[in-house]
C-alpha cells in the first residue's frame, strides 16, 4: 500500500509542476481503482492521490466547479481499470486532457471493453471524428458539415447535448449548452458580420433570458421568458 501511495504521489506531483502551462482545451476526468478497493482520479482541476471509497465521491472531487454548475459529466470509454469521462465544459488548466496522465498509471485506449470506440466515419452530411457508443456519436467529437458548418463538443446518443461549439459557415457561433441538437442552456451567439451578440439562456433554440449586445458591448435589447424587450 505504502508504494502504492508513493506512486501515485510521484505522478501528480509531476502535475503540480506543469501546472502553469497546460493549454485551455475540452476537460475530462479518468477514474481506477486499486487492488485494495480505494478509487482515483485525476481532472482539470485537481488530481485525488489519498484514495476515497467511492467513485463517485472520487470523480466529484476532480470534476471542478466549472464542470458542476455548466457541464454534463458522460462516461466515454472504459479501458480496463479505467473510466473516462467528458466534462462538457473547456478548461483553462494543465490537465484538459487527463487521459495522458492516466496513461502514465498504464491507461490502453486500444484495450477493447465496454463497446466504445473513437472512430472517424463519413455520414450523408459531413464527417465525424470523435467516440461512439453502441452505434451511437456519443461523447466528445468534432463533426464537420459539408456546408461548411462545424460541431466542436458533446454528444449524446447520436445528438447535440451538453457543451460544445457551433461555428457556422459565414463565421457566426455560439458557445454553450446543447440539448437534443437544440442551444438549450446558457450561451452566447455571436453575428460575425454585425458584431452583435446575445449573451444568456436558451430554451429550445430560442433566445428566452438574456442580453443583446452590440458590437460596442451596449446592451441593446433584453429577452424575458422569451419575450423581446428593446432598450434605448
Amino acid at each position: 500500500m505504502k508504494k502504492l501511495f508513493v506512486i501515485v504521489f510521484i505522478l501528480f506531483g509531476t502535475l503540480n509542476l506543469i501546472a502553469q502551462e497546460g493549454p485551455s482545451g475540452p476537460a475530462y476526468a479518468v477514474t481506477w481503482q486499486n487492488s485494495s478497493g480505494y478509487w482515483f482520479a485525476v481532472g482539470p482541476t485537481q488530481a485525488l492521490w489519498a484514495g476515497e471509497r467511492s467513485q463517485e465521491k472520487a470523480l466529484e472531487y476532480v470534476i471542478g466547479s466549472k464542470a458542476k454548475r455548466y457541464g454534463e459529466v458522460t462516461k466515454i470509454q472504459t479501458c480496463g481499470k479505467f473510466t473516462v469521462y467528458s466534462l462538457g465544459v473547456d478548461y483553462e488548466s494543465y490537465d484538459t486532457d487527463a487521459i495522458k496522465y492516466a496513461q502514465k498509471k498504464g491507461y490502453d485506449c486500444n484495450v477493447s471493453g465496454g463497446g466504445e470506440s473513437y472512430v472517424k466515419k463519413d455520414f450523408d452530411h459531413g464527417r465525424y471524428q470523435g467516440y461512439f457508443l453502441n452505434g451511437e456519436r456519443h461523447g466528445e467529437g468534432v463533426f464537420n458539415y459539408n456546408d461548411g458548418d462545424k460541431y466542436e463538443g458533446n454528444w449524446k446518443n447520436g445528438q447535440l447535448h451538453g457543451y460544445g461549439i457551433y461555428t457556422f459557415n459565414d463565421g457566426s457561433h455560439y458557445v454553450g449548452q446543447f440539448e437534443n441538437n437544440n442551444f438549450h442552456g446558457h450561451g452566447t451567439y455571436t453575428w460575425l458580420e454585425s458584431g452583435n451578440k446575445y449573451v444568456g439562456e436558451w430554451k429550445d433554440d430560442q433566445r428566452y433570458n438574456g442580453f443583446m449586445y452590440n458590437k460596442e458591448g451596449l446592451k441593446i435589447a433584453q429577452y424575458t421568458n422569451g419575450t423581446k424587450k428593446e432598450l434605448n
